[in-house]
């Protein structure tokens, strides 16, 4: 007994490493749409609307592989959909190292991104159940280091991309990644939730409940607010505040950093004050943050590099609000559904926002972001007010 539990142990220590690589090539490989923006942009030689098209189609995909994918995660075998979106995921970034086409580049990402987020939900539905004693910390590590490849790979491109070339080299690297997880995933098993698949719930179902429109906006507005950085920081640094690559890529580095060490370090507050009360608390933080770097100019830019601290833990645990607003059968489905409408948000803010620089500047553009950043406060305290039942999601 005591040698069959020791190889379980050694199976699940094994599993997790593999998925502590993924999920760095992962933070990485999503990160690099931001800190790439001004390679394309020269490379290509294309407008600001242009490089938005980047992002807004990454988005799309986002959007439709939630969709699609939610409900195909809580309905059939973990690890082939697992091992269907890697390998999927590992084709694009191979297409991604190979060609030198902007349209086969905006094609091939709207793949990509879809992959790599139902890889990295596929991962979050199935963690209960594989580390069934440590759930908790292995989610709250894997989600660390997604930060930390995100983080390092800024630093790094920001200081020694050099052209395409630092594009093109880097997904190379993801490739080799992508089929080394592939081969060692074929000798393990992944363990499947143990709902009955007969009990599944429809989206329909999800959109009826009254908390839907709710957690619609409040993700939709986080979307904008976080990955407006991630999306823009670079070039709103460089293009409006003159200032070098390489310093605003610290500054994006800074904001990852801080939020990938927040979310190992505040992790047992959301486990002691709850979902509800943990996120008001952190999102109060942010908004201050935040608003004020952006109000303030490029002298306090590093306030918004340090609102990160106060991002850590809100959307691991807007995530977790979502199963506390669902039951357990369909879980996957509300998160794809949920996240898919209010990845809508982030579609229409880049399809807008690279239009609005090219016509009225950075500097003026620039301004949606701290106001989107107070209406997702906004909301979320109505979102709290309003539910009559809130002592159930804290």
């Amino acid at each position: 007994m005591k040698q069959q539990k020791k190889s379980i142990a050694k199976k699940e220590i094994l599993i997790f490493i593999i998925l502590t690589l993924l999920m760095a090539a992962l933070g990485s490989s999503d990160s690099l749409r931001g800190i790439f923006t001004k390679i394309f942009q020269e490379h290509f030689q294309i407008t600001t609307t242009q490089v938005s098209m980047i992002i807004t189609v990454s988005y799309i995909g986002n959007l439709f592989f939630l969709f699609a994918g939610g409900g195909i995660i809580d309905r059939f075998d973990k690890k082939k959909i697992f091992m269907f979106f890697l390998i999927l995921w590992t084709s694009c970034v191979a297409a991604f190292a190979l060609t030198d086409n902007f349209y086969i580049l905006l094609a091939v990402i709207f793949f990509c991104m879809g992959a790599s987020t139902l890889l990295s939900t596929t991962i979050n539905m199935f963690i209960p159940a594989t580390f069934a004693r440590s759930a908790g910390i292995a989610m709250n590590i894997l989600f660390c280091v997604h930060g930390i490849g995100a983080s390092l790979s800024q630093n790094l491109v920001g200081k020694y991309a050099t052209g395409f070339s630092s594009w093109q080299m880097m997904n190379s690297g993801f490739v080799v990644v992508g089929i080394f997880i592939s081969v060692m995933m074929l000798f393990f098993k992944i363990a499947n939730s143990k709902e009955k698949k007969e009990d599944k719930k429809s989206y329909r179902y999800v959109m009826k409940q009254k908390e839907f429109p709710y957690l619609v906006l409040i993700f939709g507005l986080y979307f904008v607010v976080e990955h407006g950085i991630m999306n823009w920081l670079i070039l709103y640094g460089t293009n409006w505040l003159e200032m070098s690559t390489e310093r605003a890529a610290m500054y994006l580095s800074i904001f990852f950093g801080t939020l990938t060490v927040g979310r190992l370090l505040f992790s047992p507050v959301v486990q002691k004050l709850g979902a509800a009360k943990s996120i008001s608390i952190f999102i109060t933080g942010a908004s201050i943050l935040y608003v004020a770097g952006f109000l303030l100019g490029s002298k306090a830019l590093f306030l918004v590099s340090l609102s990160g601290v106060f991002f850590s833990i809100i959307f691991p645990t807007m995530i977790l609000l979502i199963q506390k607003c669902y039951t357990a059968d369909c879980a996957a489905t509300a998160v794809g559904c949920i996240v898919g409408v209010a990845t809508v948000f982030d579609i229409l803010f880049n399809a807008i926002f690279g239009k609005m620089v090219d016509t009225i500047g950075f500097g003026k553009a620039i301004f949606i972001l701290p106001i989107g950043m107070v209406l997702y406060y906004v909301v979320y305290r109505v979102f709290l007010k309003r539910m009559s039942t809130t002592a159930e999601y804290v």
